[in-house]
């Protein structure tokens, strides 16, 4: 992180040392009355003097400011240098405006500049914005899933200790909420690590946020314990649907609790797990199942 910081800084000290050439060059430059802009001049003056304090907003500050005081001859050069850099950060309707605008007179080319610059800036901003929330859900969703996964391993891992203290049903639910956590914190993982970089900024403050993620997993912990429900009532059946009715549940014989590690897995356990991975990691298994028994309660209710 430090030396992160440490690039940033010398990232935006070589930025103002380009910007300080251009404003000495625009003081030595004919055609600019600097004595009509001495506000401007003075801003400027203090900016560059406090360099190694500043900062990318004071960067922009400084770049907005130069734009009265640049030379004539150096508009045209500077506004073809930010198309340039548009065509990679604005969109296509945004860019197509600002290329058919006027630039017959210097305070059309100076306000053409001033706009783009404008935008420029905000992009940029943005996508710095983007990128922090994008880092700050992934080590808030990595922690989740960490502990999913511990919580996960310690519930296989000591499975016929927790038979022994619970019951085999309770353990199941058990088990299959944190599949369900871990499934949950699995997609939020990866959810995040392909978002889109075109997503406006505020969607992605929202869709970052600590308690977003949070919803996500215990959106996932129900869609798991429902899911238990679905299996053990009977209503789905098949070769890949595991059988959780109550005779397996009281057929099931844990070993001695006291050999720990003491792991129990079987067939039905590890669809059991599957599927609760997969109802945590998808938003729409547990409602596309919820809409299916739907259609056939109001269909027998019909008939």
């Amino acid at each position: 992180m430090a030396r992160i910081k440490e690039t940033m800084a010398k990232l935006i000290d070589q930025y103002f040392i380009t910007l300080e050439t251009q404003f000495k060059d625009a003081q030595v430059s004919r055609g600019v009355d600097l004595s009509k802009v001495e506000g401007i001049v003075a801003q400027l003056e203090e900016l560059f003097k406090h360099r190694s304090l500043n900062s990318w907003q004071d960067a922009y500050r400084a770049e907005q400011l130069l734009i009265p005081i640049l030379p004539d001859q150096r508009l045209d050069s500077e506004i073809n240098r930010r198309m340039r850099q548009s065509r990679k950060m604005l969109d296509p309707e945004t860019i197509k405006a600002y290329a058919e605008e006027p630039r017959d007179t210097a305070t059309h080319k100076r306000s053409l500049l001033a706009n783009l610059t404008a935008d420029l800036q905000w992009a940029y901003s943005s996508r710095t914005l983007r990128r922090e929330c994008l880092h700050c859900a992934t080590v808030t969703g990595c922690w989740f899933f960490i502990g999913a996964f511990i919580l996960f391993f310690l519930s296989i891992m000591f499975s016929s200790l927790l038979i022994h203290l619970l019951n085999y049903g309770t353990y199941l639910m058990l088990h299959a909420i944190l599949a369900g956590a871990l499934g949950a914190s699995y997609s939020t993982l990866t959810t995040v690590k392909t978002y889109p970089q075109d997503v406006p900024v505020e969607k992605v403050q929202t869709l970052c946020s600590f308690g977003y993620i949070l919803s996500r997993i215990l959106i996932g912990l129900c869609a798991a314990q429902i899911l238990v429900f679905f299996l053990q009532s009977g209503v789905f059946s098949g070769e890949l649907i595991p059988c959780l009715d109550r005779e397996h549940i009281a057929s099931m014989e844990a070993p001695d609790w006291r050999l720990i590690p003491s792991i129990i897995i079987d067939k039905r356990f590890s669809l059991l797990t599957i599927y609760s991975f997969l109802a945590g990691f998808s938003e729409k298994l547990i409602p596309n199942l919820l809409s299916t028994v739907e259609a056939k309660v109001q269909s027998q209710g019909k008939g």
